[in-house]
């Protein structure tokens, strides 16, 4: 059986039922991250990509959908589009969507392309193909 990040996250959610938990599987380069919690799993499937696993830690803000998380998020997002490094963007990103979404823990992932997401989390949003390199953004 091939390894997949669907797999994994399955696995991970059979040992963790009530963990906040994020796989992804991407494309060399992967980009810049900043996560709360820990990483579970690196794994590397060939040349071109990666598998991660995260547990992210709880916060005690309430789920929240995409379309919210999209809507508070896109100004900080377009306002970052120009910024062509992956780990300034991160940062920037990472201080602005904390005043966004106070009670939450902010996890942000960027990428080039080539990604996909398995989570369960207080709500996820993606802006993929927009607005410079792709970010993903996590409630925990």
């Amino acid at each position: 059986m091939a390894v997949t990040a669907q797999s994994i996250f399955d696995n991970l959610k059979a040992a963790h039922p009530e963990d906040n938990l994020v796989v992804y599987k991407y494309t060399r380069p992967g980009g810049a991250s900043s996560y709360f919690g820990t990483q579970l799993l690196n794994i590397d499937l060939n040349d071109d990509e990666v598998l991660t696993a995260y547990k992210l830690s709880e916060s005690s803000g309430p789920w929240m959908n995409e379309a919210e998380i999209k809507s508070k998020a896109f100004p900080f997002v377009y306002d970052t589009r120009s910024v062509t490094d992956n780990g300034r963007r991160r940062t920037i990103l990472k201080v602005s969507l904390k005043v966004a979404f106070p009670n939450h823990y902010v996890n942000v992932f960027i990428f080039g392309s080539g990604w996909s997401r398995n989570n369960r989390s207080k709500g996820a949003a993606a802006f993929k193909n927009e607005y410079g390199s792709d970010v993903d953004i996590v409630l925990s």
